[in-house]
């Protein structure tokens, strides 16, 4: 069938809502930079067909959907997460997998939360992400937005590029190209035999590139030097479709460091089901993904944290078993390491093992409290936010009451109070919630400087951070000279 817009894939689709001007100006700037940097853009008000079906196709052959959220600029119902259109783009480009992109005008940047409250329940988690402030005001400014937006949907398509795939163009030296081909579809192994000459020179191969790759492609046939059942990365891909558990725990068990591999990225996927939780576990999943976790490439070990986290997410029988099984251990292995995205998913899994009694004192004991703190320094504010989180089920205990904030928690968790990731100011605020309750963790935030952030999330945070923000401040109003601070930041 013929593309109803032309060419038919597309670097970005922009969603916009076009009841508030802003968003529609925003829209078009987005637009015309994009361009200039060579990119192929979809905007409704540059396109010929502009109909529903249209769009779908936009968002379902885009690479990545920037997704410009805007109030209603005083008119109930047109700000973009109450627009219905603005939801479906957003839907479809869930179920196509897609990489989304939240930015919004700099002056907005304090009102995340608010606007966020306006998303529906599937859109909430939106929020984790880190969202991208564009500022007119001067065109360093303005340029700096943009590149971010650039950098982050190329990022995320090597993301997408699977760690043999990776392998096979670091042997190449060509792993520039992975985002590129990433665009073109190519992120499995099995993927490379459909690459041609069209989509290396859509990817700007030079001759040399491409001769380089055609050899290394026609001799990777060769046959597994270590000879495990499992020869080729498609019957793993039969296994998942089939939703054989034994089977992929099988290879999780005996097989290659990149089948292995495979097979994690299977059932990580397949663990988010919930209806699939318990046949995982009971194909005996648990042990070979704790020991992966030691014993896995970088993806490997970042899959296995994953689905461990999927299939311990609100199932206590489960969660027991993967303690049990050494996890906490292993996952802070994981944590410490160098590599962001097995860090943060690390950290995600120890989180939600924290919210059981007995893991959490296990955990803590296990000396996982120092590297979670340290996470709450880094630049990545995926990783921050979920630490925030982690250091707020810990905190539960009178134990670690005492013990976060002797690891320096208090600091970096204030000033992840005035973090733009909403998910993030709120996880902080819970955890200070929990260690304010002892007269000298309401000193240390004092100290810290947390009466002005907190004024400001009571005044103009999310609903659940307005209420974590009151619960602290009615802690340090205990204290007369508390009660001047908070009077002076005008919380009353």
């Amino acid at each position: 069938m013929a593309a109803q817009n032309q060419p038919g894939h597309w670097d970005f689709f922009i969603s916009h809502t076009q009841r508030n001007d802003r968003a529609m100006l925003l829209a078009e700037m987005l637009h015309t930079s994009l361009i200039k940097h060579g990119k192929t853009v979809w905007l409704d008000v540059k396109m010929n067909e502009c109909t529903p079906a249209a769009m779908e196709e936009g968002v379902r052959n885009c690479n990545c959907v920037v997704a410009v959220v805007t109030d209603g600029a005083g008119v109930e119902g047109n700000a973009y997460f109450q627009r219905s259109l603005c939801l479906q783009e957003l839907e479809w480009a869930m179920e196509a997998d897609k990489f989304i992109q939240p930015v919004l005008w700099v002056d907005d940047k304090p009102r995340i939360g608010e606007l966020l409250d306006l998303a529906p329940a599937s859109l909430k988690h939106l929020g984790g992400l880190d969202w991208v402030d564009l500022n007119r005001s001067n065109v360093g400014y303005w340029n700096l937005g943009v590149d971010r937006i650039m950098e982050k949907a190329r990022s995320a398509l090597d993301c997408r590029v699977t760690v043999e795939v990776m392998d096979f163009l670091k042997s190449l030296d060509l792993q520039k190209f992975a985002s590129a081909l990433a665009s073109q579809g190519v992120t499995k192994l099995n993927d490379l035999q459909y690459v041609d000459e069209e989509i290396m020179d859509a990817c700007d191969f030079s001759a040399i590139e491409k001769n380089r790759f055609m050899q290394k492609l026609a001799a990777r046939d060769a046959p597994d030097p270590e000879g495990d059942a499992i020869t080729s990365p498609l019957e793993i891909e039969d296994l998942e479709k089939s939703k054989d558990f034994q089977g992929l725990v099988n290879v999780l068990v005996s097989s290659t460091t990149s089948h292995k591999t495979k097979a994690a990225e299977a059932l990580c996927r397949l663990s988010i089901k919930n209806s699939h939780k318990q046949a995982i576990a009971d194909a005996g999943a648990v042990e070979p993904l704790v020991q992966l976790l030691q014993t896995g490439s970088n993806t490997g070990k970042s899959c296995a944290a994953r689905t461990l986290g999927n299939l311990a997410l609100r199932n206590e029988e489960i969660d027991v078993d993967i303690a049990d099984a050494g996890a906490v251990k292993n996952l802070i292995h994981v944590l410490t390491s160098k590599d962001i995205s097995g860090k943060i998913q690390a950290v995600k899994t120890l989180s939600i093992l924290a919210n059981n009694d007995k893991i959490r004192v296990a955990i803590s004991h296990a000396g996982a409290i120092q590297p979670i703190v340290d996470s709450l320094k880094s630049q990545n504010d995926a990783l921050k936010m979920h630490a925030t989180w982690a250091l707020s089920n810990l905190a539960r205990t009178s134990e670690n009451m005492i013990a976060i904030p002797g690891k320096g928690a208090i600091k970096p968790l204030v000033k992840m109070l005035w973090n733009r990731n909403v998910m993030g100011r709120t996880g902080a605020a819970q955890a200070l919630r929990f260690l304010s309750d002892t007269s000298d963790n309401q000193k240390k935030m004092v100290l810290a400087g947390a009466i002005k952030p907190l004024v400001h999330l009571m005044q103009n945070g999310s609903d659940q951070g307005k209420t974590e923000a009151v619960w602290i401040l009615s802690n340090l109003v205990k204290s007369d000279k508390n009660k001047v601070d908070i009077a002076n930041a005008e919380a009353i």
